[in-house]
């Protein structure tokens, strides 16, 4: 969460409008959305969170903390993780 807060510029670089980064947003989603449901999962299943989280939940949030600057700071970004 600090590197991304501390990096919020990579947002306009993703957004910039290169076609190199282009898929770049669901390269990620594809990616990492099993993997990170598979551990949501087990931690639901341990007791450490709750139920129900979704991947989609949790990557969505730590995406909107790489928002350009210009958008402003987002409220608190270690709660929104």
């Amino acid at each position: 969460v600090d590197f991304i807060a501390a990096h919020r510029g990579l947002a306009a670089a993703f957004n910039s409008g290169d076609p190199a980064l282009e898929g770049l947003p669901a390269h990620f989603q594809e990616r990492l959305g099993p993997l990170v449901q598979k551990l949501l999962d087990a931690a639901a299943a341990s007791g450490e969170i709750r139920s129900g989280v979704m991947a989609n939940e949790l990557l969505h949030g730590i995406g909107m903390l790489c928002v350009p600057p210009m958008c402003g700071e987002p409220t608190d970004p270690q709660r929104m993780v």
